[in-house]
């Protein structure tokens, strides 16, 4: 079985780790998180798996764990501290990584990880991906063929989603956004996060080979609705009640469960460990995600190639 670490133990970090414990592809696990409120937390998330095995070992820093211990790691915190992270982790000899999304606030950090050649493979959690109606609905959209992606969310921070819309986008679509604009409602706040990283509402446009993005981010907090239309595809997916309306039942019939990491991470880590992973690659995501942060930048009155403080 393989050993992995975990780097982060906060909110979406324990959620990780309660899928870890899931995972029969893992053995090892320790825990890298500096401060006692994450360690703490970690430890909570651990007991609500009723796993037997003691708490993992957890550490204040990630060069305590002996090189070439960890087969596997999940890099589970902010953008800002990620690209050294996944440097260290790589010196460390960890052949399989996943991060959160959005990788990098940096367009250059993505080159810089890329370059490296250490022929390690690291993935991304675009989390929808895993979502089964939107697989049933990319194979009915025409390769090639024009499509719109809609979507309309109450003010849940359009900073901390468009990583992930842009992903749909990209993903459906099969090609990188090539091109792309935010626009700001008012100024932009500061992100719960703190550490000087910003939110916002606002609306953006993307276009991805022949398909559109159109999304609107504002108002009182609410889930978002997905609409998808082609030629041959309309459909609405509500992701606070799950329903799937449109005129294709087969579809319809399958409902939407937003994909949640205490419970796609167990797959995700077996997959990547099998060479199969459903999770698209940090090279498979990087155009578009260079895309998004210069029209971030953009809205945020930033130089095109600066660094973004977003998520």
């Amino acid at each position: 079985m393989a050993n992995l670490i975990l780097v982060g133990a906060g909110q979406i970090g324990t959620r990780h780790l309660q899928a870890v414990a899931r995972c029969g592809a893992v053995g090892g696990i320790r825990i890298v998180e500096p401060s006692a409120a994450g360690r703490s937390l970690a430890a909570t998330r651990w007991a609500e798996t009723n796993d037997p095995r003691p708490v993992p070992v957890c550490h204040e820093v990630l060069h305590d764990i002996p090189s070439g211990w960890a087969d596997v790691a999940i890099v589970a915190t902010s953008a800002a501290r990620r690209r050294g992270i996944v440097e260290d982790l790589l010196q460390l000899g960890v052949r399989h990584i996943l991060i959160e999304k959005l990788a990098f606030q940096h367009p250059r950090d993505y080159d810089r990880v890329l370059g490296r050649g250490d022929g390690a493979s690291i993935y991304v959690n675009c989390v929808y991906r895993y979502a089964t109606v939107l697989k049933e609905i990319r194979k009915r959209l025409p390769c090639g063929g024009r499509f719109e992606l809609r979507i309309d969310s109450g003010d849940i921070g359009m900073a901390t989603n468009l990583p992930h819309w842009t992903d749909i986008l990209s993903y459906l679509a099969g090609v990188p956004v090539g091109e792309m604009q935010v626009t700001i409602d008012g100024i932009a706040r500061e992100s719960k996060r703190g550490g000087g990283m910003r939110e916002f509402a606002g609306e953006a446009v993307a276009a991805a080979g022949d398909g559109i993005l159109r999304a609107i981010c504002r108002g009182p907090a609410r889930a978002p609705i997905f609409r998808i239309k082609s030629d041959s595809v309309d459909i609405e997916i509500d992701e606070h009640n799950g329903s799937v309306r449109g005129d294709i039942p087969d579809l319809t019939a399958i409902g939407f469960t937003a994909p949640m990491v205490s419970q796609t991470t167990t797959l995700a880590i077996a997959q990547m460990l099998a060479g199969n992973c459903a999770l698209p690659t940090l090279g498979e995501v990087a155009p578009t995600d260079r895309t998004m942060l210069r029209a971030v930048a953009r809205a945020l009155c930033l130089d095109e190639l600066a660094e973004v403080p977003i998520t």
